[in-house]
């Protein structure tokens, strides 16, 4: 995909809000919300990625695995372990023990279903769960490893210049299953660890939006990414 110089802005406005609000709340008070920017920037991407592949027949969902581990596993393995060097000389042993099993749901990317039943980012305590912020990254990889199992499935019955009437259909029901969650509508989940039902629809709506982008004119339906 070509350098976007418009998406790389969005993402440098999501990374500012997000720091604004972790250092001072005050000053921006729905910056958390810079993560839900995040989420639907990569449904539009990795949408784009998936298209491209079953364009040209190259698609292999083992390659695609391996490139989205290269971009988040390395980091991420260095983050835990220097947290787990730094907690051996700084916590208590009860305390290192929990650290450990943020590790490993961390690394596993599972940590948005564990932190999503222990605390959120506003509830008392959560500044001692270092890992906290790793909810997102899980949300991540479980998009990364589902997302693209569900289009190759539906390559196999459906014409890729169809695909998107389904692309939109599952954006819709991920939607549905939030207002679900939070029937009464003042809230649509508890907590900012949500589970990958409740963020999916950020990033099917941009998958969505992926589908349907201006540079997918009715020409382009029959030519490019849909075959």
């Amino acid at each position: 995909m070509d350098f976007r110089k418009d998406i790389n802005g969005l993402r440098a406005i999501a990374v500012i809000a997000v720091l604004l609000f972790h250092f001072q709340p005050a000053w921006l008070p729905g910056g958390f919300a810079g993560v839900d920017v995040f989420f639907v920037i990569s449904g539009y991407l990795i949408t784009g990625i998936i298209l491209r592949g079953l364009r040209s027949g190259k698609f292999r969902l083992a390659a695609f695995y391996a490139s989205r581990a290269r971009r988040i596993v390395p980091a991420l393995a260095v983050l835990c372990l220097a947290l787990l060097v730094l907690g051996w000389v700084s916590l208590l042993p009860l305390d290192y023990s929990a650290l450990g099993t943020q590790v490993a749901s961390s690394l596993g990317f599972v940590s948005n279903f564990v932190y999503w039943r222990e605390a959120g980012y506003f509830t008392a305590g959560a500044h001692e769960k270092w890992l906290l912020h790793t909810w997102s990254l899980s949300v991540e990889w479980q998009f990364y490893l589902l997302y693209p199992i569900a289009l190759l499935l539906l390559a196999r019955f459906v014409a890729l210049h169809n695909l998107r009437w389904w692309v939109l259909g599952a954006c819709l029901g991920a939607l549905c299953c939030v207002c679900l969650h939070r029937p009464n509508g003042r809230r649509l989940l508890s907590t900012c660890c949500r589970p990958a039902p409740g963020s999916c629809w950020r990033v099917a709506w941009h998958a969505c939006s992926r589908c349907n982008s201006r540079s997918c004119s009715n020409a382009f339906w029959s030519r490019s990414e849909w075959g």
